[in-house]
């Protein structure tokens, strides 16, 4: 991922199965994770200050996503944030970013937690090992819960 974040949460998200729509919400705890350098800084405080979330319009088989940037409430024109897409592949998603010169990049998402609440313990060690190292800083940008 060429951007300043490396891990998210979908549990935080509000899903719509009437209309297959997904709000997934930036900003609060356990949301997002940001490198601890000054692109993660700033894109952490840039984020929480126009409320910055994303929302997923599914397909009617749940097997592709558009998403759409919002801030403040507002949808972002794609010219400012380039394409997103999100495409089944098995039990991972290809996240597919356009971005406005037409260049691509791919990164996966990968399910940490099982339907029944048990943890692929194969995506936790990879989860613990891009965390590692002070890489993340989110009590520090949102507060802590604890």
């Amino acid at each position: 991922n060429p951007q300043a974040d490396d891990l998210v949460c979908l549990h935080n998200g509000e899903w719509n199965p009437e209309t297959r729509h997904f709000k997934l919400y930036i900003t609060g705890n356990d949301c997002w994770t940001w490198h601890d350098n000054f692109h993660g800084w700033l894109t952490a405080y840039l984020t929480a200050a126009i409320r910055m979330n994303y929302n997923f319009y599914f397909d009617e088989k749940l097997e592709r996503a558009e998403i759409h940037a919002y801030a403040w409430g507002f949808r972002l024109p794609l010219a400012a944030m380039g394409k997103f897409l999100m495409i089944k592949m098995g039990d991972e998603w290809d996240r597919e970013t356009v971005n406005n010169n037409g260049d691509k990049h791919h990164y996966y998402l990968k399910r940490l937690v099982n339907p029944d609440g048990s943890v692929n313990e194969a995506v936790k060690k990879e989860c613990l090992a891009a965390c590692s190292g002070g890489n993340t800083f989110m009590d520090q940008v949102y507060g802590s819960n604890s």
